[in-house]
């Protein structure tokens, strides 16, 4: 569903070669990284990206406080809890740019609809950028069905996902400053 290539894209070339340079004499990162899709309507399921137990993985609930720790298993109940291995995502290999740095940081997904229509809509990514062949539907459809699913026009989705990701990115930038 996802294949992403045989190797590193030029922008995660790039990224890794710039950010070594930019985070050199960094001490401490904290991070966001935001996707769109999973998880209840307009909330925020919180995966974190550092070791269970680490002091990183610690310090991202010590700043989002303890809802946050759960909102992942409670928004995905199939998981039975277990973050999936992400790998691919910019947050899983960022701090091995600047390995002398403590790290802090984790995915934000604001939810969308259900697990099926955001699967369908990836699907539906996947066969915009790489597919060929017939399809019942025109490619602008396609398109259009796939970004409802990821990006909701509904006024009350984008005042909750903005309301909510305001209040997680205040949240870590105090904790930030704390650190």
């Amino acid at each position: 569903m996802n294949y992403v290539g045989k190797g590193p894209s030029w922008s995660r070339t790039t990224v890794e070669t710039v950010l070594p340079k930019l985070f050199a004499g960094t001490q401490k990162v904290g991070f966001i990284e935001w996707h769109t899709g999973l998880g209840k309507f307009g909330g925020l399921s919180h995966i974190p990206m550092m070791k269970p137990g680490s002091a990183g993985y610690e310090r991202v609930f010590s700043w989002l406080g303890e809802a946050a720790r759960t909102s992942w298993s409670d928004s995905m109940d199939f998981t039975d809890g277990v973050t999936p291995d992400y790998r691919g995502w910019f947050s899983a290999w960022l701090p091995s740019v600047a390995p002398q740095a403590e790290w802090a940081g984790l995915v934000v997904e604001v939810g969308t609809y259900d697990v099926i229509a955001v699967v369908d809509a990836i699907r539906m990514d996947r066969w915009l950028k790489f597919g060929r062949g017939r399809s019942t539907l025109p490619r602008e459809e396609i398109r259009k069905t796939m970004m409802e699913r990821l990006y909701p026009v509904a006024p009350e989705w984008r005042a909750a996902a903005l309301r909510n990701g305001l209040d997680a990115q205040a949240r870590v930038l105090d904790g930030l400053r704390r650190w």
